[in-house]
C-alpha cells in the first residue's frame, strides 16, 4: 500500500507593490513522500505519481494566486518523469525553481534580463519557476557594476499623450538595438575616475561614492579610452589624421575624436543616444520608469521621488550612486543626480527616420542641427517636468558644468 501525503508549497514574499522583492524570503518546503512495504506494481506507482503531481500543480497555482502572481489558470505546467513540477509564472526571470515531492523547493525571483535578483519591475513581482523558462543572458559573463541589456525594439521620443512633451524634438519613432550591451549600472564615480585619470575635474570635496561631475564630453571620451587601456580592452577612440589613441591631453585641447570600429568596438565608450534611451526606458513608454509613468508636469512629483534625486528631494546636493530605486534593467540614476553625456550630435529630428512602423537599426547621429552633443537625464537641481525620460537637450562638448557626468557602455563580445 502507498500512502501519499499532500504536497505543501508556501510562498513567502514581500508585498509586490513595494518594488523590492527578496528571493531569500522565499522558503518553500515539500514533505517527504512516505512509502510503506515493498515497491508497488507499475500501475499503482503510476497512480500514486499522478496524485502527487496533480497535488503539486494545484498547490503551486493556489500559492501563486495567493501571492498575487499571475499564473495562467490552465497554462502549461511541466511535470518531469520523476515527479518534479515546474510552474511558469508570468514575467522574465533567470530564477529556477525545482519542485519535487521528496525534497526542498528553491525559488529564484529575478527581475528582467540580468536585473538584480532583489529587485521588482515597476512594483510588480516577477518570477519564473522553471530552469528552462528563460534563455541565457546574451552578454555572456557580466562584469561587476554592469547590467546586460538585451537587443530589442522600442519607441524613441515621447508618446503623443505625454504631458509636457516637446513635439519639435521628441517625435516618436521605432528604433531597433541590434547588439547586446553591457551598461554601467551607475554614473561613473569619483573613485572610478581617479583610478585611471590624473586630474579630478569635480567641484566638490572627494567622496568615492559620488558621481564624477565637471566632465566635458571630450573628457568622458578620454576616460573611456583610459579605462579600456587599464583593462586591456580595445580603445574605441582615436585622433583624426594620424589615428593616435585619444588621451587626456587631446580632451584638454578639445580635439575631435574618431570612433574606431563604431558599435563593433568592444572597449569602453559613451552610449549613443538611442542606446541610452533604450537602456533608460527598460520597457517603459511613459515619462518615468516607475509605477506612475505619465504625468511629470509640476516641480515635484510623487512618482519621481523613489527613483530620482531632483530638486524636491535632493537638498540641491549630489548623492551617492545607487541610492534610488533602479529601473528594470538594474540601472540607477537614469533620471536625476547628474545630466549625462552621450555620443551623438544633437538633431531635432534624431537624424531622420522613415515610416513609423519601420524601425531604424542602431541610429548614430554624427551631423546634427544643434550646437553640440546630446545630454540626457536631469540633475539634482531639475524640476520633475525636466526629468521626463524623453527630455533631451544639448551643450557645447567642451563646456564644464557641475551638474554633468556620464556612464559608460560596452558592446557585449
Amino acid at each position: 500500500m502507498i500512502r501519499c501525503l499532500p504536497l505543501l508549497l508556501i510562498f513567502a514574499c514581500d508585498d509586490a507593490t513595494t518594488g523590492d522583492v527578496d528571493a531569500h524570503q522565499a522558503d518553500l518546503r515539500a514533505p517527504d513522500l512516505e512509502v510503506d512495504a515493498a515497491p508497488p506494481a507499475d500501475a499503482a506507482a503510476d497512480t500514486a505519481r499522478d496524485a502527487v503531481r496533480d497535488a503539486a500543480v494545484d498547490a503551486a497555482r493556489d500559492a501563486a494566486r495567493d501571492a498575487a502572481v499571475d499564473v495562467p489558470g490552465d497554462g502549461p505546467v511541466d511535470v518531469a518523469p520523476d515527479g518534479s513540477v515546474d510552474v511558469a509564472l508570468d514575467g522574465p526571470s533567470d530564477g529556477p525553481t525545482d519542485v519535487s515531492p521528496d525534497g526542498p523547493v528553491d525559488v529564484g525571483l529575478d527581475g528582467p534580463p540580468d536585473a538584480r535578483p532583489d529587485q521588482a519591475v515597476d512594483g510588480a513581482l516577477v518570477a519564473d519557476l522553471g530552469p528552462d523558462a528563460a534563455p541565457p543572458p546574451p552578454c555572456g559573463e557580466v562584469p561587476e557594476g554592469f547590467a546586460c541589456v538585451s537587443p530589442g525594439v522600442f519607441v524613441m521620443g515621447s508618446a503623443f499623450e505625454e504631458v509636457g512633451r516637446d513635439p519639435a524634438v521628441e517625435a516618436p519613432h521605432r528604433v531597433r538595438i541590434t547588439r547586446p550591451l553591457l551598461v554601467a549600472v551607475t554614473e561613473v564615480t569619483r573613485a572610478e575616475w581617479r583610478a585611471v585619470m590624473a586630474e579630478d575635474p569635480s567641484f566638490r570635496d572627494f567622496d568615492p561614492a559620488l558621481p564624477v561631475e565637471g566632465v566635458t564630453w571630450f573628457g568622458a571620451v578620454a576616460y573611456a579610452n583610459a579605462r579600456s587601456e587599464a583593462e586591456r580592452l580595445p580603445l574605441c577612440y582615436g585622433t583624426p589624421g594620424d589615428d593616435r589613441d585619444y588621451v587626456a591631453l587631446d580632451a584638454a585641447l578639445e580635439v575631435e575624436p574618431v570612433w574606431r570600429g563604431g558599435l563593433d568596438c568592444l572597449g569602453y565608450r559613451l552610449p549613443t543616444e538611442a542606446e541610452w534611451a533604450y537602456a533608460a526606458r527598460a520597457g517603459s513608454d511613459g515619462a518615468t520608469h516607475g509605477a506612475s509613468p505619465w504625468v511629470l508636469r509640476d516641480a515635484c512629483a510623487d512618482a519621481l521621488d523613489p527613483i530620482a534625486w531632483y530638486t524636491c528631494n535632493s537638498g540641491d546636493a549630489l548623492h551617492a550612486v545607487a541610492t534610488r530605486v533602479p529601473n528594470a534593467w538594474g540601472l540607477h540614476d537614469v533620471q536625476g543626480n547628474l545630466i549625462e553625456w552621450v555620443w551623438d550630435r544633437f538633431d531635432s529630428g534624431y537624424g531622420g527616420f522613415g515610416p513609423a512602423e519601420v524601425p531604424i537599426d542602431d541610429p548614430v547621429v554624427d551631423n546634427g542641427d544643434g550646437r553640440g552633443r546630446v545630454q540626457r537625464s536631469c540633475s539634482v537641481f531639475a524640476r520633475a517636468d525636466e526629468c521626463r525620460l524623453a527630455y533631451r537637450f544639448d551643450d557645447r562638448p567642451g563646456r564644464v558644468a557641475e551638474v554633468v557626468g556620464f556612464r559608460v557602455v560596452r558592446t557585449a563580445p
